[in-house]
């Protein structure tokens, strides 16, 4: 604990601590932002660098009061530490929320001073730059011409050619162009890449020729929560509850959404238009988003529409649990973690209540909700029920109706709540290790008896650690699959391996007939005449050219007129040597 420098035990938990929800279920906060604090390299890095730090100013220290006879003897310790203390600017752990980790991670990758020694081109990729050893890009900053949103347009430095490539893999690109990515855990470099994804999309999206969305903020609070004005699900527990009353009579919002060629809601958010900081400094702040399937590119699309049009001065960290009060940034992407922000709030008990994902410490006699606890508050504003004036039961958006208190169970991976006997204990893939929680039995693939979560609705296992056998489909765990290189795929056992990669050379390599084999490059198939002892002729068969050079050399097959004999046959287990060009070829 002492390493990282935290305030107290209670800092560590507000960070990392393991949130208890109404079923008993728990699950721990940031574990990606766990994943870097527990890797050993950025650990000494952090410690090393600090006590380098530490010894340089005891130097300078000693120095002033003329105590010189140390200086050497700590110079010694200093020269230990000095390629460290060069990378005290890398160091992440001083980064205590996703937002300032990531903001801090991305002002490396744009550091030339951080780039390998041969990235010498520059990618400037929407309003960002980032050195490459291989390619740059022209004057439309990475935006495809014909609309690729998910793309990045560049030019090929040895081609000098125009290309273009998905997103994710010139991120991967960019990362092995710095030297930052050797010591960044594996979960982290996929978190960013994801990020990096989304905020491409969005970014492409509203600064391309087309866009198909139209930006709306208005005071249609109704119809941000009418199913029949949304495009799909929205996964948000407040549809269709009416009670969309609490942000036009109880505090100052405004609703925000895009809506699509047919009129349908795609994304939205409710933007908190008076909003303050502890020294009185008013904001502008976009609340948690929702869109269709929750979709994150939807949502970062609406936060750039907003912020292009001008309509906040910060928002809630797209994809944000709504768990975290504090998770706001500001429209550059800073963090305002560590801000403490309250709202004007008039709520009576039995006014129409919204759940509220930030502002939910309510003080009732001050009239105002905070996003933090250490505040004086009379009743906390997360609730379903609709007004102060609780219901028993819990609401579950999936099954749209509320469950008993007794039989409702919450899931971490859906946000929601539901029956007891629609859950199980599951294993879920996090941070290269397994975790025991409870999730929806439809969203999780059994193995030996053990129920492992595999996405909504299963239909993402290679995402949490598994994978699906090629050949009898079964699922099993990554760590216990077999690879093959000729079919590219995984295998649950040596026998379907076999028999997959049977089946796939037999549909895509070459048949050697002498060989009774395959070979992949058809290039390395030759002809041969090869004798047939009933018939007493020679057949012609297809032959691998190794197997075929190998006789040669062995004088077991000789070509004549142009035309490769196996020349020597066996006979009752002794070879036999025919004279290839005197025998009569039928």
């Amino acid at each position: 604990m002492l390493y990282y420098e935290f305030k107290d035990y209670e800092e560590f938990k507000q960070l990392f601590g393991i949130i208890e929800h109404g079923n008993g279920a728990k699950s721990r906060r940031n574990k990606i932002m766990l994943a870097l604090w527990k890797d050993r390299k950025f650990l000494r890095t952090h410690v090393l660098s600090r006590v380098a730090d530490s010894l340089k100013e005891t130097i300078s220290h000693l120095s002033d009061r003329g105590r010189i006879d140390y200086r050497e003897v700590i110079s010694r310790f200093v020269s230990q530490f000095s390629r460290y203390s060069a990378n005290a600017d890398a160091d992440l752990l001083f980064c205590k929320d996703m937002a300032s980790l990531k903001s801090r991670i991305m002002e490396i990758l744009q550091d030339s001073s951080f780039s390998k020694p041969d990235a010498d081109y520059v990618m400037r990729i929407g309003e960002q730059s980032f050195r490459s050893n291989l390619y740059e890009t022209d004057d439309l900053n990475g935006i495809c011409e014909d609309g690729t949103d998910n793309a990045i347009r560049y030019r090929s430095i040895e081609k000098q050619r125009i290309f273009k490539m998905r997103a994710g893999r010139m991120f991967e690109h960019l990362l092995s162009c710095n030297k930052l990515t050797d010591m960044l855990p594996l979960q982290v470099k996929r978190w960013m890449t994801e990020e990096f994804v989304g905020q491409w999309i969005a970014y492409s999206r509203s600064n391309g020729s087309v866009s198909k969305y139209t930006l709306h903020v208005d005071d249609n609070f109704s119809e941000i929560y009418d199913a029949d004005c949304l495009r799909g699900n929205f996964g948000s527990c407040m549809v269709n509850q009416s009670y969309w009353r609490f942000y036009r009579d109880s505090v100052d919002a405004k609703a925000a959404y895009l809506t699509d060629d047919d009129g349908l809601i795609v994304a939205r958010c409710v933007i908190f238009t008076e909003v303050f900081d502890e020294n009185g400094n008013k904001y502008r702040l976009a609340e948690r988003q929702y869109s269709t399937d929750s979709n994150l590119n939807l949502q970062r699309m609406l936060i750039s529409a907003l912020i292009r049009d001008g309509h906040i001065d910060g928002y809630k960290s797209v994809g944000a649990s709504c768990h975290d009060a504090h998770d706001f940034v500001d429209i550059d992407g800073n963090s305002l973690h560590d801000v403490d922000f309250h709202i004007k709030c008039s709520l009576g008990y039995s006014d129409d209540l919204s759940y509220q994902d930030s502002f939910k410490y309510y003080n009732m006699s001050k009239g105002i909700a905070y996003n933090d606890s250490g505040y004086s508050y009379d009743y906390e504003l997360d609730t379903t029920e609709g007004s102060l004036e609780s219901e028993d039961g819990e609401w579950s958006e999936y099954n749209q109706e509320r469950i008993p208190q007794d039989e409702a169970y919450y899931v971490e991976t859906r946000e929601d709540y539901f029956y007891d006997n629609q859950v199980v204990y599951a294993k879920v893939y996090n941070g290269g290790r397994f975790y025991e929680e409870y999730c929806l039995e439809d969203d999780c693939v059994e193995i030996d008896g053990t129920y492992y979560y595999a996405g909504d609705d299963a239909n993402y296992p290679e995402s949490y650690g598994l994978c699906r056998c090629e050949e009898c489909g079964e699922y099993c765990i990554n760590g216990d699959a077999l690879y093959s290189d000729i079919t590219d795929c995984y295998y649950c056992c040596q026998s379907c391996m076999e028999d997959g990669e049977y089946r796939f050379k037999e549909d895509n390599w070459y048949f050697s007939e002498y060989d009774e084999d395959y070979v992949e490059d058809e290039d390395d198939l030759s002809v041969a005449m090869v004798w047939n002892a009933f018939h007493h002729i020679y057949v012609e068969k297809t032959i691998m050219c190794e197997t075929l050079d190998s006789l040669m050399e062995d004088g077991a097959a000789v070509e004549v007129n142009g035309v490769n004999y196996i020349d020597a046959v066996g006979y009752d287990g002794e070879p036999v040597h025919l004279a290839a060009a005197e025998v009569c070829v039928a």
